[in-house]
């Protein structure tokens, strides 16, 4: 974007005239020449109308070989990503940022930062350079690369847990992308495509975690249009996934066994494990809800065998099989499955996501509490000491299995009679 333009640009944003901007200090006609290129400022001309409108002078300077610097650290950073060394490609973006002061690219490279360590799993950080980037790209006229700021912004949210400040990002990129004007060459039609497919599936599922349904569906439902539309079978997958998920009432259990029999015949073993895994375990929750125990423990194993090494997957599936142990009545291998899920618990909560997840926790920690009121520690050995000490603190036991409970009416499960702590 030319000098002129971004003068013109921040007027029009103040709703300045060429003469208010102009002052007393510039004819008119000054300005008029300047927004339409055919002059150049002075510096000092571009520190007073950068002054004027409450602007750094840096805004309205791209120095010759910035573009070029900011497009190779991004390529760099993009190669790094391929190889999940997020680090680097950060340090990348890092030293970028020290050495450009336009705006536009400012913010750019601090998208790609905040899409890396969003993928780094620190999504406290990601949210500042995700926050700083949407100013930078609200002051600019490119709608495609705030609608960018505002997706990831709104991720870093839901990795937060903040929910409806992750539904209202969302909903803001949603609608520019339906609203805002784009030139067809900076934006591809397949690409704009996807794009509104992925928001309306995330906003969807936003809404689910509020535990609003109705909303929910609307999203979600849209979203399976959207994808069987552009023919993008793996996200036609993942919003009848997220549709299964969300008619989680027992009498709706037709309506989920559907869908989720839709996601899972899209998601292939060998292409989609993780998926595949998260939707054999919602089957292993409905043959838990049918007393079908044996083939509850069939289907969590299954979905196990398919989570991979992540800490976050895993422990939906042995979470699974430690809650349906319980009901076999068989607490040698519930606690078992408890010591694992408390590790994958230990795991995660170096991550900064024990907050953002602690209600799937909730259920393995209370079967895991069970066991430590009624003294059977040695399934603890491989847990860290300190890890012991927090779960053997005062009042644990109580707070626990009533987050069990909770988990219980979730799932429509009946529990066991209750133990009594020692």
């Amino acid at each position: 974007m030319r000098t002129g333009d971004r003068i013109r640009l921040a007027r029009d944003r103040l709703r300045m005239t060429q003469k208010d901007l102009a002052g007393s200090d510039f004819h008119r006609s000054l300005i008029s020449q300047i927004e339409t290129g055919l002059i150049e400022p002075s510096l000092h001309t571009l520190t007073v109308l950068a002054d004027r409108v409450g602007l750094p002078t840096s805004f309205f300077i791209e120095s010759e070989g910035e573009k070029e610097r900011a497009t190779r650290a991004m390529d760099t950073a993009a190669r790094l990503i391929a190889d999940e060394q997020y680090d680097e490609a950060y340090q990348v973006l890092l030293d970028a940022l020290t050495s450009v002061s336009s705006f536009p690219l400012r913010g750019a490279l601090l998208v790609k930062s905040g899409d890396t360590l969003l993928r780094a799993r620190r999504p406290v950080e990601a949210l500042t350079h995700l926050n700083l980037a949407v100013r930078y790209m609200r002051l600019g006229d490119d709608i495609k690369m705030l609608v960018d700021s505002l997706a990831h912004l709104g991720r870093a949210f839901m990795q937060l847990n903040q929910l409806r400040a992750a539904i209202e990002a969302l909903e803001e990129a949603r609608w520019l992308l339906d609203h805002g004007t784009v030139a067809e060459a900076k934006q591809d039609r397949a690409t704009k495509r996807r794009q509104k497919i992925d928001l309306t599936l995330s906003i969807g599922r936003a809404w689910a975690h509020l535990k609003e349904p109705e909303k929910a569906l609307e999203w979600l439902r849209e979203a399976a249009e959207l994808a069987a539309d552009a023919g993008q079978a793996f996200e036609v997958g993942l919003a009848h996934q997220a549709i299964a998920l969300t008619h989680n009432s027992p009498e709706e259990r037709d309506v989920a066994e559907y869908h989720n029999d839709i996601a899972l015949s899209v998601f292939e073993e060998a292409l989609h494990p993780v998926q595949r895994s998260i939707s054999l375990c919602y089957s292993g929750y409905l043959a838990y809800r049918e007393d079908d125990l044996p083939e509850a423990v069939r289907l969590f194993q299954q979905a196990l065998n398919g989570a991979g090494d992540t800490p976050e997957y895993r422990l939906l599936p042995v979470e699974g099989l430690a809650v349906t142990y319980l009901s076999l009545h068989d607490h040698e291998q519930a606690a078992e499955w408890s010591n694992q899920a408390l590790r994958l618990i230990a795991a995660l909560a170096y991550t900064g996501l024990f907050a953002c997840r602690q209600a799937e926790f909730a259920s393995a920690i209370g079967v895991a509490a069970r066991f430590l009121a009624q003294g059977d520690t040695p399934y603890l050995q491989d847990v860290p000491q300190t890890e012991i000490t927090w779960y053997k603190d005062e009042g644990f036991f109580e707070v626990a299995w009533q987050a069990l409970e909770r988990t219980a009416i979730d799932f429509r499960c009946d529990l066991a009679p209750r133990p009594v702590a020692d």
